[in-house]
């Protein structure tokens, strides 16, 4: 095998199949690819395959004298060293260890690590990449989006890499993909050991090493990614089939690798009935397999009749293989004799399927990714019925299936749509055996109901298989907007969906009833599946089962409410009597049905305008009045926490409400928000949160208060931090920030939206006015010091809880925040009213910029979230939900400070008619002020420009961009210096850190990051990766001027000398990667003018400040001239003539190529005094060329 290697071959390669999948095939790109893919075809077909360890390569190797690709060398005894360690580290050729080395050594600087680790990141590097370019060579190959000139050409490499073999090996590809599965695993195995092993035997640093495990099981799930691919768009032949089912009989389902596999026999084995283009595969993928009888047989026992695993997985492939046997004999003649049953046997397979735990794997395992914190606690009564739904006994409980937090978005739509295809199916072929399993188990559990009563002989625990069956249901269709109306038999020419639907009305058995229900609020996310559903249950489910004649139906909102009432009634608090019989308690079983139907009617109205008046304005139903009621009686918490929930539905207001409600968007908000008003008057009259007291007419703004007492306090002190778990607080908090509606114009985080946001329509400014201060300061109070101030001191069951709470506080600052209107304040103005004063005393976003600008424990709190980290925000962890608005809530601060400062706290000082007493901190600064002291803070938020949700990162890099501009931190820290130079302060907080290597590669890394069209929307548009390539460029611009003395961030970023800036030369990609290199590749690549013109304009007016400015000019012109041949290059490069018909890409595309000719101006300039004329005569002479030729096309 060939022991040579060159860095970033498969880098290129992906990028070149990246770029083509954009092209058609008369594209000269086009050609180039296929000359490489033939080049590189024999190793793309070996996979992970390398030369192994080779005695005589040793024996040259110790000797000094390796072959390095192709080429004897004579090296150092250290060179040897690294080389064997190297090779004995990655098991490979001494020869291609020593090509890896050799390699290594311009890396050095750049990686900061020495030779021999640095070839490890290298090697690692480009088996990644090797492995992203097949996945992207076999999905173009069969891709209808690509040009069909293109993808005949990939899918012609695609099949022969398919078919090919090796030499020592007959097998093809699919098949030596599960090889090389299984041997990264012994791989990791061996790496794992050596991690445990003693310290003096891991043979480089331990992170490194920890790099590599983590890499090989990273490399497994590609490889398993790559295979699923194949299984997808290629017909698998009879072998490898066969091989996949052995694999996954073995398999364990805690290995990532089990999950994607799974996913592509799935859609092997699928049929879809969705489209007649699905209906026409499937018909084919049958007469596959009726073409080879042998192989259909073989296939049968290996599924059926081998013994696997685990049994749920089991039994989900016996399932889709049961549905695709009953396909096949609808569809093919002959199709039963060939694999030895017929359709009672298929029925049978399928019900022995379901008791295997085919429900619980679907559900829990391959829809796992969709089973969120959230998810976990409201289905927690299905979640235990799918662990009693397995084969042995119904009795036994089985552990959950493990979760993986880093399935793809490709994956995840995958398996709900195969989980789709086969619940339809199922529901449709086998609604006998779902009937009859149904009335079953409904007799089970009378006889265990009676058995119970009359004290006889235990009976066997029924099997809950139909509540398995709704869960599974509930989590595949819950928050997919209208993804499930086929089940309302909308659009539908087939009803069985529909059918199912109403046939599972008549449920009587409690556990099934609420199942049904938490599968109808599932069914309910959309907004036309809400209508329906609110339809549904407006009729009483179509007919549904009644408790008698006088009742109600179940399936009716008559029912739900009158059964809250009923409970409100019989358990009102009265006047205490210590004689009297304890209160009542609402039955567990009642308690979980109760929300279950709440969960119904929350998903209804969350989603339909229509349902959600109805539902509010109806007399009959009372739906607040009996909330609220329930909600003082003694229920347990997770009811509250409920009842909590559902009012809060009617009050909120969402984007994804708007945008359904199209051209009525605007009325839609007026009667959302006077809904809103309404629920905190009924808030306010319950006193659910004390807030009538003796205090209550004066307001100490930015002190925080003593808590209130009773209520909602007393629950979250007295029961829940008992209970170490808050759900009745989480959901009071999201109650509180649901009823606090942003305006529209508020969203953006601009100075200017900042300060000139609109008061919420939907918060009364006169709340309780009759005998407190007014407002709904009292709310805003209890979730800063009750919940977000003490979230840190309290105990948590569940760790991750701890963030939870952190992320729904901090949603209630942010939107109390951005209500706040300071527009009063900005610019010239009246004089401001006493009644507006009034107003902005008593909000609460004032109440927040204070305690902010007053450095209170809040700040402490917002710094501490921001503590959790980079990592831990990347990685998926809790934290991260709480970060995001943590650094909105600064970044806000930071553009409303001066009016607050300046404007509202010395008018509110003067006032004297306010109406109450009003006490402010004695002292209030800036943010940056408050900052300076926290460097350890101020190195986390430039470290978050690394996070990988661009949302953070863009917050992080416009908070340094504001700190960066201000005086504190532009000021000079006269602790440290650099050569004769003074750093100003931001530069030597972050140069100093230990962190300095990653933020300047967390800003490398945003700039890399793949944005969209920069010019689609407005300048404020935060929603893409584009906005924050900008927002870094931006930020280098704002740093690289006069006024600023050098060096700056810009000048530390872009690799400029923090001691000589003015002098040294700037560093070689392979020695230091710095910002400034990569804004050269953005502009070195064919797309970014056109693709991106609002950052092609920020990029050239970069280098053009470069070029211009006095401290930067000789070293950024000597480098662009030298390394990159900048000038003339770009010139060549750009096109003659503008294409584009959109004003604002026209226009920045002119701002663009001014800043180049200014450059080039410059350039020209430079050469001319340095008397450099042949290099002024080419950019001349391209210029005259470019002139002329703008002339002709005139």
């Amino acid at each position: 095998m060939n022991t040579t290697w060159e860095p970033e071959r498969f880098a290129n390669l992906n990028r070149q199949l990246g770029e083509c999948l954009e092209l058609t095939a008369e594209s000269p790109k086009v050609e180039e690819l296929k000359q490489k893919l033939e080049e590189l075809k024999p190793e793309l077909a070996s996979l992970l395959e390398y030369p192994a360890k080779n005695a005589q390569h040793r024996t040259a190797l110790e000797k000094g004298t390796p072959t390095i690709n192709g080429e004897q060398y004579k090296v150092s005894t250290d060179f040897v060293a690294e080389a064997t360690k190297l090779s004995d580290f990655l098991e490979v050729d001494e020869d291609l260890a020593a090509a890896l080395v050799h390699k290594a050594v311009g890396y050095e600087k750049r990686f900061e690590l020495a030779a021999g680790e640095s070839a490890v990141l290298l090697y690692f590097s480009e088996r990644e990449a090797k492995l992203e370019s097949l996945r992207t060579l076999f999905a173009g190959g069969a891709s209808t989006g690509v040009d069909e000139g293109v993808r005949t050409v990939l899918e012609q490499h695609a099949s022969e890499i398919l078919s090919s073999t090796l030499k020592a090996s007959s097998s093809m590809f699919p098949e030596r993909v599960l090889a090389a599965i299984n041997m990264l695993q012994g791989r990791q195995t061996r790496v794992s050991a050596v991690l445990s092993g003693p310290s003096a035997e891991v043979p480089y640093q331990r992170e490194v090493v920890e790099f590599v495990k983590t890499r090989i099981g990273e490399e497994r799930k590609q490889l398993a990614m790559l295979l699923f691919v194949i299984m997808r768009d290629y017909q698998l032949n009879s072998g490898e089939l066969l091989a996949v089912v052995a694999w996954l009989r073995s398999a364990s389902v805690s290995d990532a690798a089990t999950l994607r596999l799974a996913a592509g026999l799935l859609v092997a084995l699928g049929t879809d009935e969705g489209s007649e283009q699905a209906e026409a595969a499937a018909l084919d993928k049958v007469s596959h397999l009726v073409r080879d009888s042998a192989f259909l047989v073989r296939l049968n026992a290996a599924i059926v009749d081998e013994p696997w695993c685990d049994s749920g997985l089991k039994g989900v492939v016996w399932l889709q293989w049961a549905l695709l046997a009953l396909f096949g004999m609808k569809r093919s003649p002959g199709f039963d004799q060939l694999i030895g049953f017929r359709e009672d046997r298929v029925e049978a397979i399928a019900e022995q399927a379901v008791r295997m735990g085919a429900y619980r794997c679907a559900a829990d395992y391959l829809l796992g990714h969709r089973i969120d914190d959230a998810m976990e606690y409201e289905l927690a009564d299905e979640f235990t019925a799918l662990q009693q739904q397995r084969a042995d006994t119904a009795s036994a409980v089985s552990p959950r299936y493990p979760h993986f937090d880093d399935v793809s978005e490709e994956l995840q739509w995958q398996l709900e749509r195969s989980m789709e295809a086969m619940l339809a199916a199922f529901i449709g072929r086998m609604s006998s055996l779902v009937r009859r399993m149904r009335y079953s188990e409904e007799d089970a559990l009378y006889q265990a109901q009676q058995s119970a009563v009359y004290q006889t002989t235990q009976a066997e625990p029924a099997r809950r298989d139909t509540e398995a069956l709704f869960a599974w249901v509930t989590v595949l269709y819950t928050g997919r907007a209208d993804a499930a109306l086929r089940f309302w038999g909308h659009g539908e020419p087939d009803d069985r969906l529909a059918v199912f639907v109403r046939w599972g009305a008549d449920c009587r058995e409690q556990g099934m009833v609420r199942a049904y229900f938490g599968m109808l609020a599932a069914l309910a996310s959309g907004a036309q599946a809400s209508v329906c559903a609110h339809e549904f249950m407006s009729g009483g489910g179509a007919g549904g089962h009644r408790q008698t004649v006088n009742q109600a139906p179940l399936c009716s909102w008559q029912a739900l409410f009158g059964a809250l009432d009923f409970y409100a009634g019989h358990l009102r608090p009265g006047e205490p009597d210590p004689l009297a019989a304890p209160p009542p308690e609402i039955p567990d079983a009642e308690v979980a049905l109760l929300r279950a139907f709440l969960r119904l009617c929350r998903s209804v109205i969350q989603h339909s305008v229509v349902a959600r008046t109805a539902i509010y304005d109806s007399t009959e139903l009372g739906a607040m009045t009996t909330m609220f009621a329930l909600l003082a009686c003694v229920v347990p918490v997770a009811l509250k926490a409920a009842l909590l929930d559902t009012v809060a539905a009617f009050g909120a207001l969402d984007n994804d409400l708007l945008a359904n409600s199209g051209a009525q968007a605007d009325s839609v908000r007026r009667a959302v928000d006077e809904m809103a008003r309404r629920i905190w008057a009924q808030l306010e009259q319950s006193q659910m949160l004390p807030t009538a007291g003796d205090g209550a007419r004066a307001l100490a703004v930015g002190r925080g208060s003593s808590g209130a007492r009773g209520g909602i306090a007393y629950e979250l002190e007295e029961v829940e931090a008992a209970a170490e778990t808050y759900p009745e607080t989480r959901a009071f908090v999201r109650l509180v920030a649901a009823l606090i509606h942003v305006p529209a114009d508020a969203v953006g985080v601009t100075a200017e939206a900042a300060s000139a946001a609109s008061a919420s329509a939907s918060v009364p400014a006169d709340l309780g006015s009759a005998y407190r201060v007014p407002g709904v300061g009292p709310y805003v109070s209890f979730v800063l010091d009750s919940v977000l101030l003490k979230a840190e001191q309290r105990a948590y069951r569940v760790p991750d809880e701890k963030w939870r709470v952190y992320a729904l506080a901090l949603d209630v600052v942010e939107r109390s925040l951005s209500t706040l209107d300071l527009s009063m304040f900005v610019g010239t103005h009246a004089t401001v009213t006493s009644d507006a004063l009034r107003e902005l005393a008593t909000h609460p976003g004032f109440e927040v910029a204070v305690r902010v600008l007053c450095g209170s424990r809040l700040l402490d709190a917002l710094l501490r979230v921001l503590d959790a980290g980079v990592d831990a925000v990347n990685a998926g962890a809790a934290a991260a939900s709480a970060v995001l608005p943590a650094l909105r809530i600064l970044l806000r601060v930071l553009h409303v400070q001066t009016a607050v400062l300046r404007g509202a706290v010395p008018a509110l000082a003067e006032a004297d008619s306010l109406g109450f007493a009003l006490n402010l901190p004695r002292s209030l600064t800036t943010l940056e002020q408050l900052l300076l002291s926290r460097r350890e803070s101020v190195v986390q938020i430039a470290a978050l420009v690394g996070a990988v949700d661009p949302h953070v990162s863009l917050a992080a890099v416009r908070i340094v961009h504001i700190l960066a501009d201000s005086t504190v931190f532009n000021g000079v820290d006269d602790r440290v210096t650099r050569g004769a130079l003074t750093l100003n302060r931001m530069v030597s907080m972050i140069d100093g850190s230990t962190d300095s290597v990653r933020i300047l590669h967390a800003f490398i890394t945003s700039l890399e990051a793949e944005g969209g069209d920069d010019v689609e929307g407005d300048e404020s548009d935060d929603d893409s990766a584009a906005a924050l390539r900008v927002a870094v460029v931006d930020l280098l611009l704002a740093n690289i001027v006069s006024s600023k003395p050098a060096p700056t961030i810009a000048h530390y970023l872009l690799g400029f000398s923090v001691s000589r800036p003015a002098a040294d030369d700037l560093p070689d990609p392979a020695q230091r990667a710095t910002v400034l290199h990569t804004v050269l590749d953005l502009l070195r690549g064919d797309s970014l003018l056109a693709r991106q013109p609002r950052l092609a304009e920020r990029c050239y007016h970069l280098v053009h400040r470069l070029c211009a400015d006095p401290v930067t000019s000789d070293v950024a012109l000597r480098y662009l001239r030298a390394r990159e041949t900048f000038v003339s290059t770009q010139l060549r490069a750009v096109p003659a003539a503008i294409t584009t018909d959109r004003p604002r890409a026209t226009s920045a595309e002119l701002h663009a190529r001014a800043w180049l000719w200014r450059t080039a101006a410059l350039e020209l300039h430079s050469l001319v005094l340095q008397d450099s004329r042949p290099r002024a005569k080419l950019i001349a002479e391209w210029l005259v060329a470019d002139a002329a030729q703008t002339d002709d096309a005139d």
